[in-house]
C-alpha cells in the first residue's frame, strides 16, 4: 500500500534517480485531509495514512464522489465529512456513499471581510449559513456582520471549473483554542505574557512608550486599587465569542437556578453572565481582571498585590483569623499568593477563600462570590461576601457625582463553575442594560468578619438589595494603546513579537504538550527563528515549526538521509514524507530547512521573522486583501518589498547598444487600485540603463526603444495607461544620461 522507496532523495539526483521518479509520483497523488488526518490516494479505491500506515478501501462510488467534492466538504459540512469519514472506516457495505458525499444541491458562496477592527481577514463561505467562524481571529460571526460582502459568481461556485481557487478558499483551518481567539486583535494568551510588564510598567501618555511605574511616579509596582471605580460589561454581540464571552465549562448549567432567581429579581432581564477565565491555576485573578477591565491582563498585579498585602499585613491577619488557621499555615498562604509559586507534585494549584478576601482588601472594593441555590443555604464555605475590612472605610468609597455624597465602592462578582468548585469564573452584566442588583436570598453572608461591618462597606438599597458590577468602564482604545506599547516592551526584552510566540503556543498545544509554561513558549519561539525552523502558511495562515529532533544528528530525517547516502556539506536533500527539503551543513553536522510544505495543510510555507512579518518571495500571496485582483484569489501579491493587487506581465526584452547584447525580462504591473503602483515604462527604461549601461552616452535612444517595446507588448499606448507620461522637461534636463560630453 506505500511505495517501497528511500522518502529522500537529494535534490540533484532526483530527475535522474528511480527513486526521485517514484518520489514525485508519490507526491502528485490526490492528497486529502479528513478531521487533521492526512490520506493520499493510492488509486481510486485506496486511501493510505502515512500517519497511521493504514489503508482504507472504498466503494466506486465512495472514492468518486470523495475525489471530486472533499475539498468543499471540509470546511463547508463537517458533519457530512464525519459520516464519509465512518463509511470509510467502516465494515463493507456500511453507510450509504451517496448519503455521505452528497453536495448540497444550489450552494452559493460569498465572500467578504471580518468585521473585527484589527482583524480584516478575506472570508469566503457558505451562505446558507448563519455565522462563520474567521479562520484569522478565532471568532464567530454572523453573515449579516461580515463587511463588504460579495456573492461569488456562478463559474467561481462551481467546484469543477474553478478548483484552485476553492482550494485556496475553503482550506480547512485548525480551530484556535480558546486562549488564542483574539478580540480587536487581543487575546488571553496575549494578557497572560504581558501581564508581568504591566505590574512594574504604565505607558507614557506623552511618548505613547512603556516606561517603569517609577519614572511615571507610580511606585513600584502597580497599585490595583486604581480599579475600585472601574468595571467591565460585555457586548451582547460578543457573548458568544470562544474565549472571551460565555463560559463554556458548565458554569451556566450549574448556576442556572441562581442566576434565575437573579433575572426574577431584575424584572425578568438578564442580570449577570458567567464568562469565560482561562484555568491554569490563576482563574481567581483572572475572573477578577475580566471583572474590572474585561481582559486577563492584570493577573499578574493581583497576585503581586496580594502578596505584598498579606506580607505586610500577616500580623493583623493572624490575629484575626486565629479561629480559622493555625500559626504554622500562614507561610503557605503568603507564598500561594505569589504569581510565581509552583505546588508540590499532586497538590492544587489555586487561592482559597483567604485569597479572596485579602484581594477584597487590596482592590478596596467588595466581592461577591455566588455558588448553586444548594451551595448558597449549605453550611460549607461555598460562597460570600468579603468585605474589605483590613482598609478605612473611607478609602473604600467614592463621592457620587449626582448626589455629592460619599458611596462604598460597588461589588464585583464572581462564582464557582461547578459543584467541584475548582474554577472561578467572572459574572458581568450586558452592556447597555441596567446594573444589576442581588436581592436579599441572594446576598450571601460576610465572610471572615461581623455582620456589623458589612453598611460601612456595601451599600444597600431600602428593600435590601444591592446594586453589583458598578463603575466606569476602560475604553477599548485605551486597552490598544496600553497593549500595543507593552507588546513593544515584550519584543525589546525577548527579542520575538508576542503573537508569534503565541501561535507558537497553539502549535506545540496541539502537538500533545500540555500546560506547557510561557517562558518555556517564548524560548522554544526564539530557538525555531533563529535555526530558521519557523515558517507561515500563505494558503491557511498557520505556522509549521520543524522540530530540531528532526534535522540534528541521530534525528528522523537525519537517520533517513544516512541509511541510504553519504552526506555531502551543502548538498540540498528532499523528503517526500515530512514534505521538507533542507541542506546538510557539515559544521552543525545537522540539516537546515529551506522549504516546508504546511504540516495542516501542505501548501507552500516561508519563513517567519522573530517580529512576524513573513520573508515573501516575490509572486506570493500575501496576507493583505485586495480590492481588485485579477488572479482571483482576493489578495495581493508581493513582488520587491511592496504589496500588488495583481501579479505583473512578465516581458522579454533584446537590447543591442554599441556591441553589446543584453537579454533580460522587465515586469509590468497594471490595473492596481492605486494608480501610483502601476508601472511606468520611463522609469523602468531608465533602471534597466543603469543597471546595463551605466554611463553610456546617447542612452536616452535605448531609452525610447525599451518604452516601446514595453508598449507593444502590453498593446498600450503611452497615452492610455494610468499613471504614466514621458519625462517633462525639467526631468529630461536633470537626467545626467541626457547631457553632452
Amino acid at each position: 500500500t506505500h511505495v517501497p522507496v528511500s522518502l529522500y532523495t537529494p535534490t540533484a539526483q532526483l530527475e535522474s534517480s528511480e527513486a526521485g521518479r517514484s518520489a514525485k509520483r508519490e507526491q502528485r497523488r490526490p492528497l486529502f485531509f479528513i478531521d487533521g488526518v492526512r490520506f493520499r490516494a493510492l488509486d481510486p479505491q485506496i486511501l493510505h495514512c502515512p500517519q497511521s500506515q493504514k489503508s482504507f478501501s472504498m466503494s466506486g462510488e465512495l472514492a468518486e464522489a470523495l475525489l471530486s467534492t472533499i475539498s468543499v466538504l471540509v470546511q463547508q459540512q463537517q458533519k457530512e465529512l464525519d459520516e464519509a469519514v465512518k463509511a470509510i472506516e467502516g465494515d463493507q457495505g456500511g453507510a450509504d456513499p451517496t448519503t455521505a458525499t452528497t453536495k448540497p444541491a444550489n450552494v452559493s458562496y460569498a465572500s467578504g471581510i471580518c468585521p473585527d477592527e484589527q482583524c480584516h481577514m478575506k472570508l469566503y463561505y457558505p451562505t446558507h449559513e448563519a455565522s462563520v467562524e474567521c479562520p484569522g481571529c478565532g471568532q464567530r460571526h454572523s453573515i449579516s456582520s461580515i463587511r463588504d460582502s460579495v456573492v461569488l459568481g456562478e463559474k467561481e461556485n462551481q467546484v469543477e471549473l474553478s478548483l484552485q481557487h476553492f482550494r485556496q478558499a475553503f482550506t480547512p483551518m485548525k480551530k484556535k483554542v480558546p486562549e488564542l481567539v483574539q478580540v480587536r486583535g487581543i487575546s488571553n494568551y496575549q494578557c497572560k505574557l504581558l501581564s508581568p510588564l504591566l505590574t512594574t510598567f504604565g505607558r507614557d501618555n506623552k511618548t505613547g512608550l512603556a516606561r517603569p511605574l517609577t519614572e511615571l511616579g507610580m511606585g513600584d509596582s502597580f497599585d490595583c486599587s486604581k480599579f475600585a471605580t472601574r468595571a467591565f460589561s460585555i457586548e451582547e454581540a460578543q457573548l458568544e465569542t470562544s474565549g472571551y464571552g460565555r463560559d463554556r465549562s458548565g458554569s451556566a448549567r450549574y448556576l442556572t437556578e441562581t442566576l434565575q432567581r437573579l433575572r426574577d429579581a431584575n424584572g425578568n432581564k438578564t442580570g449577570l453572565v458567567p464568562l469565560h477565565a482561562d484555568g491554569d491555576g490563576h482563574c481567581l485573578v483572572h475572573a477578577i481582571s475580566r471583572c474590572l477591565v474585561g481582559r486577563e491582563l492584570f493577573w499578574h498585579a493581583l497576585r503581586h498585590g496580594l502578596y505584598r498585602h498579606l506580607t505586610e499585613n500577616i500580623n493583623r491577619y493572624k490575629t484575626m483569623f486565629k479561629e480559622f488557621y493555625e500559626e504554622e499555615e500562614w507561610d503557605k498562604i503568603i507564598a500561594e499568593a505569589a504569581p510565581d509559586y509552583q505546588p508540590q507534585q499532586g497538590e492544587v494549584h489555586g487561592l482559597r477563600n483567604i485569597h479572596v478576601f485579602g484581594l477584597a482588601n487590596v482592590l478596596r472594593r467588595p466581592i461577591v462570590l455566588l455558588d448553586s441555590l444548594s451551595g448558597l443555604k449549605s453550611s460549607g464555605d461555598y460562597s460570600g461576601l468579603f468585605l474589605p475590612a483590613i482598609q478605612p472605610p473611607s478609602d473604600c468609597s467614592s463621592v457620587d457625582p449626582e448626589t455629592k455624597k460619599a458611596c462604598p465602592h460597588s461589588p464585583i462578582v464572581v462564582a464557582w463553575s461547578s459543584s467541584g468548585r475548582n474554577h472561578f469564573v467572572p459574572l458581568v452584566p450586558i452592556r447597555g442594560q441596567p446594573l444589576p442588583k442581588l436581592p436579599p436570598s441572594l446576598c450571601p453572608k460576610v465572610w471572615g468578619v461581623g455582620e456589623d461591618l458589612v453598611k460601612q462597606y456595601v451599600g444597600f438599597d431600602d428593600d435590601g438589595s444591592v446594586e453589583v458590577c458598578g463603575g466606569k468602564l476602560l475604553s477599548d482604545a485605551y486597552i490598544q494603546k496600553l497593549v500595543k506599547c507593552m507588546e513593544t516592551l515584550f519584543f525589546e526584552r525577548n527579542g520575538i513579537h508576542i503573537s508569534v510566540v503565541a501561535e507558537m503556543h497553539q502549535f506545540v498545544r496541539t502537538s500533545g504538550y500540555a500546560a506547557i509554561k510561557p517562558r518555556l513558549v517564548v524560548e522554544m519561539t526564539k530557538s525555531a527563528v533563529e535555526d530558521e525552523r519557523l515558517f507561515r502558511c500563505l494558503i491557511c495562515n498557520l505556522i509549521t515549526c520543524v522540530p530540531v529532533q528532526w534535522l540534528e544528528k541521530g534525528g528522523l530525517l537525519y537517520e533517513q538521509a544516512t541509511s541510504s547516502h553519504q552526506l555531502a556539506d551543502k548538498m540540498v536533500y528532499q523528503f517526500p514524507r515530512e514534505g521538507v527539503i533542507a541542506t546538510y551543513s557539515a559544521a552543525t553536522e545537522s540539516f537546515v530547512p529551506s522549504e516546508v510544505a504546511c504540516f495542516h495543510c501542505t501548501r507552500v510555507t516561508r519563513h517567519l521573522r522573530a517580529d512576524g512579518s513573513i520573508a515573501y518571495l516575490n509572486g506570493d500571496r500575501t496576507m493583505t486583501p485586495a480590492v481588485r485582483s485579477q488572479c482571483g484569489c482576493g489578495y495581493r501579491h508581493y513582488w520587491d518589498g511592496e504589496e500588488y493587487d495583481n501579479l505583473p506581465e512578465r516581458i522579454p526584452l533584446s537590447l543591442t547598444f554599441g556591441n553589446r547584447t543584453v537579454q533580460l525580462t522587465v515586469h509590468w504591473f497594471q490595473r492596481e487600485s492605486d494608480p501610483e503602483r502601476n508601472s511606468n515604462a520611463y522609469d523602468i527604461a531608465q533602471k534597466v540603463i543603469n543597471d546595463h549601461f551605466p554611463g553610456e552616452f546617447g542612452s536616452e535612444r535605448l531609452v525610447q526603444q525599451i518604452v516601446d517595446s514595453i508598449m507593444r507588448a502590453t498593446e498600450r499606448s503611452l497615452e492610455q495607461v494610468t499613471g504614466h507620461h514621458p519625462p517633462t522637461p525639467d526631468e529630461d534636463k536633470a537626467n545626467p544620461f541626457n547631457k553632452e560630453e
